[in-house]
């Protein structure tokens, strides 16, 4: 393809908001952005959501990554609905990261456990639902509305 540039995505998870802080300056030096997917958002401390607000700012994408970082497909073989998983692991944490001045466009499952209809619940809410995929190319599935 002529005029593409190739790239590489750089992602974190959890809630190591401080350690993702301190590696910023090294972003930085090469130009480089990262998507960092949170989860306990509810956790954490003042300071902590300024940097993600900070980080944002220097323009790195701040994700969602559910409430508890509770295993989606264990949910429903509990008797769970994606509906549910939802009500319980991502609207809270959206709400609150809303509230904070974040906004999430891209989720990330934790455990990468997923199927196609939590992906489309998935989808109503965010662009991107990144997640490994051992049917995909290369290990990696990214689905995404296009919006």
């Amino acid at each position: 393809m002529s005029g593409f540039a190739g790239g590489l995505c750089l992602t974190f998870d959890d809630a190591s908001v401080d350690d993702w802080f301190a590696a910023d300056a090294l972003f930085a030096r090469y130009r480089a952005r990262a998507t960092f997917f949170v989860s306990h958002f509810h956790t954490l401390a003042p300071d902590a959501v300024e940097k993600l607000r900070e980080l944002a700012r220097r323009g790195h994408e701040i994700g969602h990554h559910t409430v508890n970082h509770a295993d989606a497909t264990a949910f429903l073989e509990r008797g769970g609905t994606p509906g549910g998983y939802i009500a319980a692991e991502v609207m809270p944490a959206l709400d609150r990261m809303h509230a904070a001045g974040l906004a999430p466009t891209a989720f990330c499952y934790p455990f990468n456990r997923r199927n196609d209809a939590l992906d489309a619940h998935m989808l109503r809410l965010f662009k991107v639902v990144r997640t490994r995929s051992e049917d995909a190319p290369g290990g990696l599935h990214a689905a995404s509305d296009n919006r």
